[in-house]
């Protein structure tokens, strides 16, 4: 059996899902969190094997909705369709239909299921990975015996054995009583023979017996010191080979190596005496270069004026010394006036004074000139020796440089010659780089890969380490296996101590001389040797499995799921749980496993037992929720490949995920993963031509059924029937459900094109009367004036609004798919009176109107239709209404009853004969001419607009929105607020804030010509609906 296809009604804020496609191997399907994912999941998993959804969920708060929905199977006896339907309670209801195969009956689902138990199929082929699966489930307790029967069904009974020949009643002649007393003698005697023998037998039998108890009890013995023996054994074996690996890679480093040998001493005391001149080479450079430093900062400081640099410094010299010699003179004149005699009372120098202070004054001038000039002299002097001293101090430290770069280089050459000698041909990985590093597993490798070891600092200690750790894990492992091979020997020679113990029991019989025991025992002997000869059975390959699929070992696939680290699953008797064997022969039971360890055992024993199914000729689905949910990326990326190896070989799996890593992996694989949000948008490329179910002429009395017109010979009929529903008027419903498959198309009612004979509301002369007024088709009556043909019937009660209603309800019936005419009339009778108005009005009030309409007299007789107007109901008819909205936009300009106001019903027709007349003309005559519509009011906001459009909303919040499935403002409208601010994630959206805008849009769609401002000033002030609007006061 392979599912076909899948659908999935919409419910809430989410649209319908279709998937039409499904592969016959591995099927994908992704999604970010809170897309349905586990909905769909639950939805397969209910309809293929009866699961419903896990205890856990609804404890944990992760309950998936129950939403209705269909899934198309083919397998060999046909086609079918398992639907689910919403009934109240808390699992649906279940139905099946046949899609051009064998009719259902009783024993459809068990065909389907091929006679295995559905609780046995749901526990294997649907898998919930959002509680984790316990491994155990799988390998013992009940499960495990009502697979083993499942498996081998023809283990159950036997058939018992007949060996008496039969008996052919006759008449005998007469007995000859001596010889019967002869043959009851010998009779005698071959019994006490055969009881002597037997007694004898029995005594040798004994005595065999007590000898294989010990043979038995010393086998059991040998096997249970055996057993640790080869656990042990194989581990050494393994750590022996991760040896052997380590040294393998030091033998592969050390293969080629660069650069000749060298003398590591010489080196070495080469490279001292090289640090040593370096140093002393850095020490003096830096003398240097603090002294260049001192001798700089004091050329700093010895800075000219610059005076001593002009050309007039010899010339001001030369005329100082000029003023020197006239001051010299002028006080050598001065001195010689102050030559007198030596006369008493004579003044001598009284104004001597005045006279020399000038002299005296221009002598110091000059001299103090005569310093200056002298001291920047000086200067220049110092200035020129400091520039010389600098120069050669500069030319001291770039032969000093030059000199340390030669030994830097001699060094490093050396350096670099050792450094070479022991590097290895293979280049090491460096640690990666955090800002530039895209690689996913390069940290792991170089934190983890065993190749790392040639990195470390210690490799030849290690490399002799490993050398020596070999060397004692051969011996030990040579200990184990002598040790091994002596019980297997021993264990060998107690097997065949047995056999033949065995064969000397049924040997010990064959002494008996009389031919009806012997002809019994080689009966016995020859079925015992059957019986001890006779192969372990296996179960038989059914003849409908496919002979190219392999089986599936649990161990192998476990082994390929966890990348070798697990190798084997072992089975224990004697009751004991199974346990693990890792790749170094460790023994591991399942509680020491992680999270992620127990979803890899479950689904490799998963795989095998599904794969033993196969070969039994049971090809089911295998549905996983969320296998990679506690995955690491190299964990998912295996489980992914071993998931798509396994449905290659024509095994269906559907997989459900949101691991990007899993999805990364089905990529490179060539396996497409579907998105289901974007499923979920895909629109139609194409408006499906309409197929119209036309109800036959019929009394409300007599039931009556009519097939399908289809628009192709390949679409299946469905059958339409008319019923009484608490009056006289009818009521269409449907006989069979109705499936949305590919190739069928939605259900009309009613076509434009029909005969009014199928509308008959008046009765059976319904044709015969509006034939009288020109009216023979359904498309005549909505293009007629009502007025006109309430005038024109002339029949107590139907007035114009009667015949306007009439077209209200046609008008529903032609351009929605799904309604009949009661769905119109209570459409109808609560405003929905065409297929515009159903699309703009609120759902949730047209539910709760209907609901009281139901309730009052005049709707009561609808009571029993309650179910079908429900909120998710009146969601799905908007839903049709809004795609088949364009072909009700080009009709509704020739209605002329959708404005056209009702005046006041003549009671008698002034000119009957010219209307007879005009009611004689054929049906081609063309209708009074309607009259022009004056232009409606405007809905500024339509529930089909997208929700970035409703007052309030933003781009950035229409994106939130977006994201939960709620797009447009009818979404906006039917979705709950507080699932929907909690399934955002945003903080700022919250539910009162959800609230608020369903208000603010349901104003905007409801009362014409409101702008969003409006809309949010009006409940800002209170007003949520828009009859609070209606009854305020405007003053």
């Amino acid at each position: 059996m392979k599912v076909t296809q899948l659908r999935l009604a919409g419910q809430g804020a989410w649209p319908e899902l279709s998937v039409d496609c499904f592969g016959p191997e591995l099927n994908v399907f992704s999604g970010q969190p809170r897309t349905g994912k586990s909905t769909v999941a639950q939805l397969a998993a209910h309809l293929l094997y009866g699961k419903t959804e896990s205890p856990w969920r609804g404890q944990s708060g992760q309950s998936t909705p129950l939403a209705e929905g269909a899934i198309e199977v083919a397998s060999p006896q046909g086609a079918y369709l398992l639907r689910r339907h919403r009934d109240g309670s808390p699992q649906g209801r279940l139905s099946v239909a046949s899609l051009g195969g064998p009719a259902v009956n009783s024993r459809t689902i068990r065909t389907l299921l091929s006679d295995v138990s559905p609780r046995l199929l749901a526990e294997l082929f649907a898998v919930d990975f959002a509680q984790p699966p316990s491994a155990s489930v799988l390998i013992a307790g009940e499960f495990a015996r009502e697979f083993t029967l499942a498996l081998n069904p023809e283990v159950e009974g036997t058939t018992p054995l007949t060996a008496c020949p039969d008996q052919v009643a006759a008449a005998s002649p007469q007995v000859d009583r001596r010889r019967v007393d002869e043959l009851v003698h010998r009779r005698d005697a071959t019994v006490r023979q055969i009881e002597e023998q037997m007694s004898g037998s029995r005594r040798v039998s004994g005595a065999i017996e007590r000898d294989l108890h010990e043979v038995d009890a010393a086998l059991a013995e040998r096997r249970r010191q055996v057993e640790p023996l080869q656990a042990k054994l194989r581990a050494a074996e393994a750590k022996l080979a991760e040896i052997a690996a380590t040294l393998r890679y030091f033998s592969l480093e050390s293969a080629v190596r660069r650069g000749p040998g060298i003398d590591s001493d010489k080196q070495r005391e080469a490279i001292e005496r090289l640090d040593a001149e370096i140093a002393r080479c850095r020490q003096t450079l830096s003398d240097l270069q603090s002294r260049d430093a001192t001798v700089r900062r004091e050329l700093a400081e010895v800075h000219p004026d610059g005076t001593a640099d002009s050309a007039d410094c010899l010339a001001d010299q030369r005329a100082t010394v000029g003023v020197f010699e006239r001051l010299l003179d002028d006080l050598d004149a001065e001195v010689s006036q102050l030559a007198r005699s030596h006369e008493p009372g004579r003044c001598v120098g009284c104004d001597s004074h005045t006279r020399l202070s000038p002299v005296v004054q221009m002598l110091r001038q000059q001299l103090y000139t005569l310093c200056g000039q002298v001291t920047e002299q000086e200067r220049t002097v110092r200035r020129v020796q400091l520039n010389a001293e600098v120069r050669q101090l500069a030319r001291a430290q770039t032969d000093l440089s030059e000199q340390l770069e030669h030994l830097l280089q001699r060094r490093q050459s050396l350096v670099h010659e050792s450094q070479l000698a022991q590097r290895p041909v293979v280049m090491l990985p460096q640690a990666p780089a955090d800002a530039h590093c895209q690689c996913h597993g390069h940290a792991a490798f170089v934190r983890d890969a065993d190749a790392m070891l040639l990195a470390r600092s210690d490799r030849t200690r290690r490399e002799q380490t490993a050398h020596a750790l070999r060397i004692e894990q051969e011996r030990q492992r040579d200990e184990l296996r002598a040790a091994c091979d002596t019980l297997q020997q021993e264990i060998e020679t107690l097997e065949s101590r047995w056999q033949r113990l065995q064969r000397d029991r049924v040997q010990s019989t064959e002494r008996s001389s009389l031919d009806e025991l012997r002809r019994e025992l080689e009966r016995l002997e020859a079925e015992i040797n059957r019986t001890l000869n006779r192969a372990v059975p296996t179960a038989a390959t059914s003849p409908t499995a496919a002979p190219h699929r392999r089986t599936w070992k649990a161990s192998d696939a476990l082994a390929q799921l966890t990348d070798g680290q697990f190798v084997q699953i072992r089975m224990n008797r004697e009751g004991r749980d199974a346990t693990i064997i890792d790749r170094e022969g460790r023994t591991l039971t399942l509680a020491q496993l992680n999270a992620a360890q127990q979803d890899q055992l479950y689904v490799a024993l998963t795989l095998a037992l599904v794969s033993s199914f196969t070969n039994r000729g049971v090809d089911l689905p295998l549905i996983l929720d969320e296998p990679f949910l506690r995955q690491d990326g190299r964990g998912a990326a295996a489980m992914a490949g071993v998931l798509d190896e396994f449905a290659r070989l024509g095994r269906q799996v559907i997989v459900f995920t949101e691991n990007r890593e899993a999805l990364r992996r089905f990529e490179s694989i060539g396996v497409v993963a579907r998105d289901l949000d974007a499923l979920r948008r895909q629109a139609p490329a194409t408006v499906p031509m309409p197929t119209v179910a036309i109800p036959p002429a019929a009394t409300a009395k007599t039931p009556a059924a009519a097939d399908l017109r289809q628009a192709d010979a390949g679409v299946a009929t469905l059958r339409i029937v008319r019923e009484t529903v608490g009056e006289s008027k009818p009521k269409l419903r449907v006989a069979s459900e109705w499936t949305q498959a590919e190739e069928e198309r939605e259900v009309y009612f009613l076509t434009l094109g029909a005969s009014i004979d199928d509308f008959p509301v008046l009765g059976n002369d319904t044709a015969k009367i509006f034939a009288g007024l020109g009216i023979h088709t359904v498309e005549h009556l909505l293009l007629a004036y009502s007025q006109f043909v309430a005038d024109e019937l002339k029949r107590p009660g139907i007035s114009a609004q009667t015949v306007r209603l009439w077209q209200s309800h046609m008008s529903l019936m032609c351009f929605v798919p799904g309604v009949s005419l009661n769905d119109a009339q209570v459409l109808a009778a609560n405003e929905v009176n065409s297929p515009e108005a159903l699309v703009n009005a609120d759902g949730r009030l047209v539910a709760v109107e209907i609901d009281k309409f139901l309730k009052s007299d005049r709707g009561r007789r609808f009571a029993s239709l309650r179910e079908r107007f429900t909120c998710e109901r009146i969601a799905e008819l908007q839903q049709l209404a809004r795609s088949h909205r364009k072909r009700w936009q080009e009709a509704r300009g020739k209605f002329t009853w959708l404005d056209r106001p009702t005046r006041p019903a003549v009671a008698e027709s002034p000119q009957p004969a010219a209307r007879r007349e005009k009611s004689s003309q054929p049906a081609t005559t063309p209708l009074p001419a309607k009259r022009v519509p004056r232009e409606p009011l405007r809905f500024l906001l339509a529930r089909s607009s997208p929700v970035v459009e409703a007052p309030s909303i933003g781009a950035t919040a229409a994106e939130h929105l977006a994201k939960v499935g709620v797009r447009t403002v009818a979404d906006l409208l039917n979705a709950n607020p507080e699932s929907t601010a909690e399934e955002t994630g945003d903080p700022r959206i919250t539910a009162a804030i959800v609230t608020r805008w369903q208000n603010e849009a349901r104003l905007a769609c409801r009362i014409p010509e409101l702008r969003c401002s409006g809309a949010q000033l009006l409940v800002a002030s209170g007003y949520t609906e828009p009859e609070q609007v209606a009854a305020a006061n405007a003053a």
